[in-house]
């Protein structure tokens, strides 16, 4: 066992979190979905009753986690070619946050409840592509966007929700997140219940982590239209006017809320950058089923986050949305007839889950 200070060890957390969901490539998926329960349950048997700890330590059974490699810990961007991408297309169907590699677009096309093993299955391949980046590490596309962004447009104010929406409001929508965002881009393929919105998600993303540089060892860059880009220019790159943001799950379980919000913050900033005039909505971080409560991830922790969100959205001239009560049961739980993983992960959401969550959308982003 060993003794660490918080602010120490939690970097190091996300990055098994990271590492766990580095499923995301093909070759490594079925392994990293035994890996991630591994490591919850890892983090899950910690023991603190032995030893009096100061405040602000826990302690790690080293021997219990995942094999954390120093690149997988490593803070610094690495200039390195990132040939293989750990980002999906809206076609894929890996979902999740932490090791979100085995949600499944079976669960958009039938109503019958998957097997682990179905979700694993079912995966598709990663594709791998090559993109012009400069010495910086930027990518080429975004020179293209930065000539032509609009300066003329400002940040609109005191954006209202709670009022429902016609179909054709979605023409011009873009929903950013993570394997959340996923799941709800296959199920509206499948039923249409959001029209023709668009959606540009990865797996494992966060606030945090869709920043990283183009060659972070941890960097989640998802794909659009065959083209990989920074989350943050998507907006800029579909031309959307409104954007719905559900991000924060891989955030929470390994870094303090201040510093989740500090990246909101900042992914909100280079959005406005490229679309100053887009309409930006967040929403909150659904919560967990009673069974699926873990050491550094937890309702406890998401509602910690969540509770500090409609503050920051008034102040950033944001919408807010709130998924958590919209999804939680009179105890604050996820019901288990709404999630697709009740037995592994327990926290992503089936065709009912969705419906709900696309009702809620349609009544209140207005």
């Amino acid at each position: 066992m060993l003794r660490m200070k918080r602010n120490t060890v939690l970097p190091i957390i996300l990055s098994a979190c990271i590492l766990a969901c580095s499923g995301c490539e093909t070759a490594q998926r079925e392994n990293n979905f035994h890996t991630f329960k591994g490591f919850a349950n890892a983090i899950n048997t910690i023991e603190t009753a032995d030893e009096a700890l100061e405040e602000g330590e826990i302690l790690i059974d080293l021997d219990a986690l995942p094999e954390i490699t120093s690149d997988a810990v490593s803070s610094s961007a690495e200039s390195k070619p990132q040939s293989d991408v750990s980002s999906q297309t809206k076609s894929e169907t890996a979902s999740s946050d932490i090791s979100e590699s085995e949600i499944s677009s079976s669960d958009a096309v039938s109503s019958d409840e998957l097997t682990e093993q179905d979700l694993i299955e079912d995966e598709t391949n990663t594709t791998e592509l090559g993109i012009g980046v400069d010495e910086n590490g930027e990518p080429s596309y975004r020179k293209k966007l930065i000539e032509n962004r609009d300066t003329s447009a400002t940040a609109p104010l005191n954006i209202h929700t709670g009022s429902p929406v016609d179909m054709a409001w979605f023409d011009d929508c873009v929903f950013l997140g993570d394997g959340f965002t996923n799941g709800l881009s296959i199920y509206n393929d499948t039923f249409g219940e959001l029209g023709n919105a668009k959606f540009v998600s990865a797996a494992c993303i966060g606030w945090v982590s869709s920043q990283y540089d183009w060659y972070h060892p941890d960097a989640f860059h998802p794909i659009y239209n065959g083209q990989q880009i920074f989350m943050y220019d998507a907006p800029a790159v579909t031309e959307a006017n409104k954007v719905v943001i559900t991000l924060g799950m891989n955030d929470v379980c390994g870094f303090s809320v201040q510093s989740t919000l500090d990246a909101a913050d900042s992914f909100i900033q280079k959005i406005r950058y490229l679309r100053p005039g887009a309409k930006i909505y967040l929403t909150t971080v659904t919560p967990m089923i009673d069974t699926a409560q873990y050491y550094l991830l937890n309702n406890d922790i998401i509602r910690s986050f969540n509770e500090r969100l409609p503050d920051f959205a008034w102040n950033h001239n944001c919408g807010f949305l709130d998924t958590y009560s919209l999804l939680a049961d009179e105890n604050g739980n996820l019901p288990v007839e709404l999630c697709i993983d009740p037995g592994t992960k327990g926290f992503h959401l089936n065709n009912d889950g969705n419906h709900i969550l696309c009702d809620f959308y349609k009544d209140n982003l207005g």
